[in-house]
């Protein structure tokens, strides 16, 4: 149960006699854990099969369905209009972080197929990007193993320590280099997954109609070619000439995509990595790596490289005789070339 309400891969109808159930949903008097999609009928029929969407989102969101069409006009009046009616279906989210969406069924007459997947992918998409407790995810289990393991090495090494100096200083050199693998391994795992979940959300946007397709470039990381493309559009109002056809179309655009953050996110992290650097140490290199350069040693100088890709490659000096620009002056050539 959620709140009361089933948590089931059948359909709940709703008539004069419960609908208060879908009225305290809408009004928001009620919370469940999960989305609740409500689909009403036109014509006294249903926009598409509502047992088998309700298969589909089974564990994932509630599915209600208007079983008598005098409920709209009760919940018209109750719900200040906030209702979908006349075949149009209501997705109503149990948090604050989305708003409600209604969509229309029009335009999908003759593409229930359609109309099915994308009701599906955008409940998905909102629950993918849930935030979950660590011990929930098979990378928290991991790292609290790894805790483990790091107080059963610490004891082991003080063990060490008493018994002999020279087994607690090749067991302290092991245990350093244990630390780094796994820090390394673990942002190894955190690209791996920021890279999944991209790949996830670009085959979930199969079944849209898209205004534009992608090329033949492959995203460098989650988010990146959409906030380019929609702050390169962002920059070219101002020069579009205002309460023109070309001014609206771009205008509707922006309004209608948002900017994850991912572009503007890899600026601040690559100036806070070189900011004032000295040297290139294990932890300079460790947080280069992490943010997804291969670094290759050539001489008195170091080759970076991200995410293998050639075009994208920048020299850094071993050592930085300028901390004050040295640092500065390689994130903007960064910046400006990559980012």
């Amino acid at each position: 149960m959620d709140n009361g309400l089933e948590i089931s891969d059948r359909v709940i109808p709703i008539k004069k006699d419960n609908y208060k159930v879908i009225e305290d949903i809408i009004c928001r008097n009620t919370i469940y854990s999960m989305p609740v999609i409500y689909v009403t009928k036109f014509w006294g029929r249903y926009p598409l099969r509502v047992q088998s969407l309700a298969y589909r989102l089974r564990g994932v969101a509630h599915t209600l369905v208007e079983e008598d069409t005098d409920v709209s006009k009760v919940l018209k009046e109750s719900c200040h209009g906030m209702n979908s009616h006349h075949g149009s279906i209501g997705i109503y989210y149990p948090g604050s972080s989305a708003l409600y969406k209604i969509i229309t069924t029009g335009r999908y007459e003759k593409h229930e197929e359609i109309l099915l997947d994308r009701i599906v992918n955008i409940v998905c998409r909102y629950m993918n990007q849930q935030a979950r407790d660590k011990m929930m995810t098979w990378e928290g289990v991991q790292n609290e193993l790894l805790k483990l393991r790091y107080v059963s090495a610490t004891e082991k090494k003080a063990k060490a320590e008493n018994e002999v100096s020279e087994v607690y200083e090749n067991f302290s050199d092991e245990l350093e280099e244990k630390e780094r693998t796994i820090k390394e391994l673990n942002n190894r795992v955190i690209a791996l997954q920021a890279e999944n979940q991209g790949l996830r959300a670009k085959y979930e946007q199969v079944t849209e109609i898209p205004l534009i397709y992608y090329g033949v470039e492959d995203e460098l990381y989650e988010g990146e070619i959409k906030d380019q493309i929609l702050e390169m559009l962002h920059n070219q109002m101002s020069q579009v000439k205002k309460k023109t056809r070309k001014e609206h179309i771009l205008q509707d655009i922006l309004e209608c995509n948002e900017i994850t953050g991912a572009v503007d996110k890899k600026r601040k992290d690559i100036k806070r990595i070189l900011k004032g650097y000295t040297k290139v140490g294990d932890s300079l290199k460790c947080d280069l790596k992490a943010y997804g350069f291969a670094i290759e040693k050539e001489g008195r100088h170091y080759k970076l490289i991200y995410k293998g890709d050639s075009r994208y490659l920048f020299t850094m000096a071993a050592s930085g005789s300028d901390s004050q620009h040295g640092g500065g002056n390689l994130s903007a050539e960064i910046i400006r070339d990559m980012l």
